[in-house]
């Protein structure tokens, strides 16, 4: 989810986490989201299998803003 995202994330879209997992450090955790943590899910779960510290973001950016996350929202 690019449009609304935690400030300071890194954004890579899902289809192309395959291409680029160079990019990704391993020697840290990394938090998956999109916007109601299903489609993150799987992302977690591939780079879990990739050897990552993956974890999906339960409920997405959606309950993270809900229950007081901040967010910056881009406008097109």
């Amino acid at each position: 989810e690019f449009r609304s995202h935690i400030d300071g994330a890194r954004h890579i879209p899902m289809n192309h986490v395959p291409d680029r997992l160079a990019e990704l450090p391993k020697e840290q955790p990394i938090v998956v989201f999109c916007a109601h943590g299903g489609r993150s899910f799987g992302v977690a779960h591939y780079l879990r299998e990739k050897g990552y510290d993956a974890r999906n973001l339960s409920g997405g950016i959606t309950r993270w803003h809900v229950e007081g996350g901040p967010v910056e929202v881009r406008r097109r």
